[in-house]
């Protein structure tokens, strides 16, 4: 009875409790850098005219978007924007390299994110691993500044780290694509997995092979190494038919939370209180929220026909949901109101699309200054929306597990044969 506690223990705290902790510091990594990407949002544009203030210090949370300069020393690089530069110092940081973006037709009209958007993850990279990087390359900064002799410096601190992302393409996209990409495709197969597994499989089978020299432990010896082969069995028939169903849930769960914080995306400038609810647009038409550079950010409710208006005159994007076959007969759509903070001639980003203004109801709707502001048309109720695709990757995840729990059911009794007839 010992042998088998001990190859119980042995099988838990390789196969299931050493790859469950990497699995839980991998998924609170990729959590905490969708976080600081959309607490970042909420943070003004450093700009040129920081650079002359009195003050100097700490000046508070900023964004920055440039292009690579130079690199300075072994911690600190510098990037230019449209008409400044700054400078980060990288000491214990780490840089994001967010794969390439996907080209996508009928792009002013429909997002088909399973399609269009990439699906592997951004590459995390720390910086004492950082070799080279080319001149010119677009980076977006995030964190707190500090102000010293008249330079301006990104500082990366414990309590306040710097997000440093690598990205090519159109700004506009930038967070959508972190946003989508930024988790891991399998949080159980990290860092800590192989080694573990292999060290796990190795110590059952030395000990089933100690056990099978007594006649009188053959039993406890045969179940040591079915447990040792354990991470080969999930891979033989017939039970990798279920292996594959796990595979399938497993991937159609982590699609629906990859929707679930699109979908959630433009709600972050929205307070708890005043979330954009369906009886909410129905009652007071729209609602809205300050947004970090000025103007407002406005959710309204839209029919169809309007719909096409904004789609044609204002480059209006519908983001779908797998849950939302038929397009519904409204939409909430989010999009800037008034005129915001004009960049100035130092801004540190230079807007994609040029200021025209049109009309739309009889208000002003002009292209958001801020590249990182989504203009986006949502089927019924976004938050409602969102709360169903977790709910339903939950259950994907929980169908996921099951089909992997049948898989062993079905192929150890047949392990467990197989190997018995060969020692008896």
């Amino acid at each position: 009875m010992i042998y088998l506690l001990l190859f119980a223990l042995i099988s838990f705290s390789f196969y299931f409790l050493i790859p469950g902790i990497g699995a839980f510091l991998v998924r609170k990594n990729w959590r905490r850098f969708r976080s600081q990407m959309l607490e970042s949002t909420h943070w003004p544009f450093f700009r040129y005219g920081y650079t002359s203030s009195e003050k100097e210090g700490y000046l508070g949370n900023f964004r920055f978007l440039g292009t690579l300069e130079a690199i300075q020393g072994d911690d600190t690089i510098w990037i230019r924007g449209a008409a400044t530069s700054v400078s980060a110092q990288m000491r214990g940081g780490s840089v994001y390299l967010l794969p390439s973006y996907a080209s996508q037709r009928a792009e002013n009209e429909r997002e088909r994110n399973a399609e269009t958007l990439p699906e592997e993850s951004p590459t995390r990279i720390g910086w004492e691993k950082v070799y080279t990087l080319n001149q010119g390359a677009k980076i977006f900064l995030a964190g707190p500044v500090y102000l010293k002799k008249g330079t301006v410096r990104f500082m990366n601190e414990r309590q306040r780290p710097l997000t440093v992302v690598l990205y090519e393409g159109d700004e506009r996209t930038m967070l959508r694509r972190a946003i989508w990409g930024g988790r891991q495709k399998n949080e159980y197969w990290n860092q800590f997995t192989p080694g573990s597994v292999a060290a796990g499989s190795f110590l059952l089978l030395i000990l089933s092979y100690i056990l099978l020299r007594s006649p009188f432990l053959r039993s406890e010896a045969l179940i040591g190494l079915v447990l040792s082969l354990l991470p080969a069995v999930i891979f033989l028939p017939p039970g990798v038919l279920f292996f594959f169903l796990y595979r399938r849930f497993w991937k159609r769960a982590r699609l629906f939370r990859r929707e679930r914080d699109l979908l959630r995306l433009p709600l972050r400038y929205f307070s708890e209180d005043s979330t954009v609810h369906k009886d909410q647009l129905e009652s007071e038409r729209d609602c809205s929220a300050p947004l970090p550079e000025g103007g407002r950010y406005v959710a309204s409710r839209a029919e169809k026909r309007e719909l096409e208006e904004l789609i044609q005159s204002e480059r209006v994007k519908i983001r779908g949901s797998t849950l939302v076959q038929e397009e519904g007969q409204h939409y909430v759509v989010f999009l800037p109101r008034g005129e915001p903070e004009k960049a100035s001639p130092g801004s540190s980003y230079s807007p994609s699309e040029t200021a025209e203004q049109h009309g739309i109801g009889g208000e002003h709707v002009p292209p958001p200054l801020d590249p990182m502001v989504e203009r986006i048309a949502i089927p019924t109720e976004p938050a409602g929306l969102a709360d169903a695709c977790a709910r339903r990757a939950k259950w994907n995840e929980l169908a996921s597990a099951a089909f992997l729990i049948i898989d062993l059911a079905v192929n150890i009794p047949l392990i467990l044969f197989g190997l018995s007839r060969l020692i008896w």
